[in-house]
């Protein structure tokens, strides 16, 4: 400012102060960088190490010390199966959370972020996962497939309250989501692969050990054996088919792995009166039994059954020029087993390899 001689006498000026606008900017580079970097680490990776990589990425950019990616359960519905946990500073191997009591019922139901700030174990006291790790903020999502099932969640925990902003945790829980939920099916479609090679290459072998050998016996017996091996189970039997003087079943040869009682050859199952073998002999189909003593066509047999183990079983009958002459019958004992549609298929191309 000039006075009327036009000497200086002060200045006139105005400022603004930046330093939320500078903050802003840091916090924006920082996060843009912590996002490159997340991309970095998990491009090149498949499998277990790309779902390791996702959940330290989890961790280090919500500042949280616990953080776990799971699929749920097709077995068991409302239990969450770790594919990778973060804890302690440490990847640990294992891991469920139980759904039923936990934030990500509400994830699952709104389909979206969830958060609880403080006090989860206070809303879900009855989690025993929470307690376990003394968590008291949550944030979590769901992982959706391409046709819109959920088929997992990833969540991360902690006793501090979140201290990304709600936008930015969304931004990165999202992008990771969105390429879990890809290496899931990419997973899930190579395992199914695998499992159609494994039943392909057992077929094959038992095929090629019937070629080899004219003895029955030895044919039958390597079949149970590789079948059993094959598919992990605790008792396979092929029992023949005997209609006079009364119909039964006789136990005539037998694979059984350690731990897992033999059946006496000399026993024999009764037809008449027992509703699982009569349809066993009358239908060309594959029966299956999750649980054989909750199952009302093995009431009668319960006693058998818990005499000789068997949690779980499945048969078909075995036949030689359309006349009955057998069954197939495959047991789980040391644990109940759900049978799936390949474990009928297989049972029942195997049934037609040694039924002649």
């Amino acid at each position: 400012m000039h006075n009327a001689t036009g000497e200086v006498i002060g200045i006139l000026g105005s400022y603004e102060d930046i330093t939320e606008r500078k903050l802003a900017e840091e916090s924006l580079k920082e996060f843009s960088q912590g996002l490159h970097r997340m991309a970095e680490s998990t491009a090149d990776k498949s499998g277990q190490k790309f779902f390791d990589s996702c959940v330290l990425a989890l961790v280090t950019l919500l500042e949280m010390p616990v953080a776990v990616i799971g699929a749920v359960d097709p077995k068991r519905p409302g239990i969450l199966r770790s594919m990778a946990f973060y804890r302690d500073g440490d990847l640990i191997d294992g891991g469920e959370i139980d759904l039923v009591d936990s934030p990500l019922t509400e994830a699952a139901r709104t389909r979206s972020l969830v958060r609880v700030a403080d006090e989860v174990r206070e809303y879900h006291p009855d989690n025993p996962f929470l307690r376990e790790i003394k968590a008291n903020a949550f944030v979590g999502y769901p992982i959706t497939q391409a046709n819109g099932d959920i088929c997992g969640y990833l969540c991360a925990m902690g006793p501090e309250p979140l201290k990304r902003s709600l936008e930015k945790a969304k931004i990165i829980i999202e992008l990771l989501a969105g390429r879990i939920a890809v290496e899931m099916e990419r997973c899930w479609a190579m395992e199914e692969l695998e499992r159609e090679i494994d039943r392909a290459n057992l077929l094959e072998s038992i095929s090629r050990q019937i070629r080899a050998s004219f003895d029955p016996d030895e044919i039958v017996q390597s079949a149970i054996a590789r079948l059993g091996a094959g598919m992990k189970l605790d008792r396979c039997l092929i029992l023949s088919y005997h209609v006079t003087p009364k119909p039964e079943l006789i136990v005539t040869a037998e694979h059984v792995v350690d731990g897992v009682s033999s059946i006496d050859e000399a026993y024999d199952i009764k037809v008449d009166g027992n509703p699982f073998i009569e349809a066993l002999v009358s239908n060309d189909t594959v029966i299956a039994s999750n649980d054989v003593l909750s199952d009302p066509l093995l009431s009668v047999s319960a006693e058998m059954l818990r005499k000789t183990g068997v949690k779980s079983m499945m048969a078909v009958q075995t036949s030689y020029q359309n006349q009955v002459n057998g069954v197939l019958m495959l047991q789980q004992c040391q644990d109940f087993r759900e049978w799936t549609r390949d474990d009928e298929d297989l049972l029942k191309a195997v049934a037609d390899m040694v039924g002649i």
